[in-house]
């Protein structure tokens, strides 16, 4: 009997396939690595107004504001300001701001809500300014015309903008109208 010779085992390389996903995950742990040692660098900042873009009236109660993480709230409302002022309440609902209206805002103004200078829950991070503006409705008025011209018309007096068009044609004569809730149809009568 011959002794078997123990054979060796070739060394196998690496395919260029193996080098890339090798390559890869050792880039990816650093990154991971490099985000875990930098940690959390987002800034404290308004992420949601809900009155943002929006035309208010009298049925438009309150507003909220969220916020990207956990804030300081007496800090919040100590820096919120509303310009012109509208009297109100300060609730909160986890880490959303609401903001109940103690009066009714003002047809026909502008207003502009600014919060800056305020901190995050730990203090370390300052609100990034947020400066929004909203507005609440034309101040206006309908009445029936009748003066020779209007006679019978619904006529809209729009008192913020001082224009003032006809609702209903000439040849309708309005006997009778009556403004929706919301203010946003007019049912009529007319022959």
């Amino acid at each position: 009997m011959t002794a078997q010779e123990p054979q060796l085992i070739p060394k196998k390389k690496f395919q260029r396939f193996d080098s890339i996903v090798l390559a890869s995950i050792l880039v990816l742990f650093a990154l991971i690595f490099l985000v875990l040692w930098q940690g959390d660098r987002v800034d404290l900042r308004v992420n949601e107004f809900s009155w943002k873009n929006k035309i208010i009236g009298v049925q438009d109660r309150w507003f909220s504001i969220k916020f990207n993480r956990p804030v300081n709230r007496e800090s919040i409302e100590k820096n919120l300001t509303i310009a012109p002022s509208i009297a109100g309440k300060i609730h909160w609902i986890g880490e959303k701001l609401v903001y109940t209206l103690a009066e009714l805002p003002i047809y026909g103004n502008n207003y502009q809500i600014i919060l800056k200078d305020a901190k995050s829950l730990d203090g370390d991070r300052e609100i990034e300014p947020y400066f929004e503006v909203f507005k609440s409705r034309d101040r206006a008025l309908v009445y029936m015309g009748l003066a020779d011209k209007e006679r019978g018309q619904l006529i809209l007096v729009n008192v913020t903008q001082k224009t003032k068009a006809a609702l209903t044609p000439r040849d309708l004569v309005v006997t009778n109208f009556k403004i929706y809730p919301n203010s946003n149809k007019i049912l009529f009568s007319a022959f």
